[in-house]
């Protein structure tokens, strides 16, 4: 006797609810997913076919088994939009494929929960790095998420010019746009595109200045900014630290550095960090690395503000759902966070 998986959901409605051809295998309903959905009749000791449920790799769609091949589809608890999902996190994920990305290497989603930006090498682009921009027309859900418009960096006058980028974030207002960027000879370098229209990153893109960040011998691989733009946060995958400059003049990216002013060490906790970002008051920051795929969190005694070693984190295992994060965010509030990894597969992750 065989077993037939019924697909419950997939994040682009793809044979949703429809049962799966035995004798079809998982590539020929979605591309690049390997394996067969047939379960056979030695597989299926000591399994309960009324409970399980079993995820498909690589395209994050999920299946229960039926109890024979000519039952009728039952429906399961366990989706990648549910409550249940089976991330340690609270109120389960959501999850979109982004596309066009092919090295998402930053990730920002704007105060109103509306543009996400992320820094790419896209194949729409002929591999060459520049900002990709989507517009979500339900506020922070992450599936309604629709791709805009690309801009290379070497299509803007003056643009930046660097072998690297790694991260990426906006002023509030949306008329510039901060790109972190580097050299195989380690400088770093925070350069601001400004734009003529809020949020459209292809209304003029002009390189309105630069900040030099070269003194360490880093490999830089996020960027954030505090509410007021006071404050600017760099994590580096080198020594494994998040750094911390004082800007003098807010959201100027040439009033800061080149030395951190304070930093926050991870090592004790992941060698490969990848991705730092803050709640919106500053009291909460939270880090993630390629090492263990684990959210990290701390609350700060002092708003904005990093002291040396960081000590006593908050954990959440996201790696039986994500394996290689390139950056993270999080919104205001702090209890959604969002995970991009380098193929574009973003996620939100329910943490309240």
């Amino acid at each position: 006797m065989a077993y037939k998986l019924t697909l419950i959901e997939y994040d682009e409605d793809i044979f949703v609810g429809e049962d799966m051809n035995p004798d079809i295998s998982h590539r020929d309903y979605i591309p690049g997913v390997i394996g067969s959905p047939v379960i056979t009749e030695e597989e299926q000791a000591d399994v309960d076919f009324t409970e399980i449920a079993t995820r498909i790799e690589d395209m994050r769609v999920y299946a229960k088994v039926i109890s024979s091949s000519s039952s009728s589809s039952s429906s399961s608890s366990l989706s990648s939009s549910s409550s249940s999902s089976s991330s340690s996190a609270a109120g389960g994920y959501k999850f979109k494929d982004l596309g066009v990305t092919t090295r998402a290497n930053g990730l920002y989603i704007s105060p109103d929960g509306q543009h996400l930006l992320t820094i790419d090498r896209a194949w729409e682009y002929n591999w060459e790095w520049g900002i990709l921009s989507y517009y979500l027309s339900v506020p922070w859900d992450i599936r309604t998420a629709s791709f805009v418009a690309g801009v290379k960096f070497n299509s803007i006058p003056n643009g930046p010019s660097c072998q690297y980028y790694h991260g990426i974030y906006a002023h509030p207002d949306g008329y510039h746009i901060y790109i972190l960027g580097s050299d195989s000879g380690y400088s770093t370098w925070v350069f601001d595109i400004e734009i003529n229209t809020a949020w459209d990153i292809t209304d003029n893109p002009t390189r309105a200045a630069d900040g030099n960040y070269s003194v360490y011998p880093l490999n830089h691989r996020s960027l954030k900014f505090s509410s007021d733009g006071t404050k600017m946060y760099i994590a580096e995958t080198f020594y494994d630290y998040v750094l911390q400059y004082n800007l003098s003049t807010a959201w100027d990216v040439t009033s800061g550095g080149p030395a951190a002013n304070q930093y926050t060490n991870i090592s004790s906790y992941d060698n490969e960090l990848t991705g730092v970002c803050f709640k919106g008051d500053g009291t909460k920051m939270m880090v993630i690395g390629d090492q263990y795929d684990t959210v990290l969190y701390w609350t700060l005694s002092t708003a904005w503000t990093l002291y040396g070693e960081t000590k006593d984190a908050n954990e959440e295992d996201i790696s039986d759902i994500v394996t290689d994060p390139n950056d993270i965010f999080c919104n205001s509030a702090g209890d959604h966070i969002f995970v991009v990894e380098s193929n574009g597969y973003l996620y939100d992750f329910d943490f309240s």
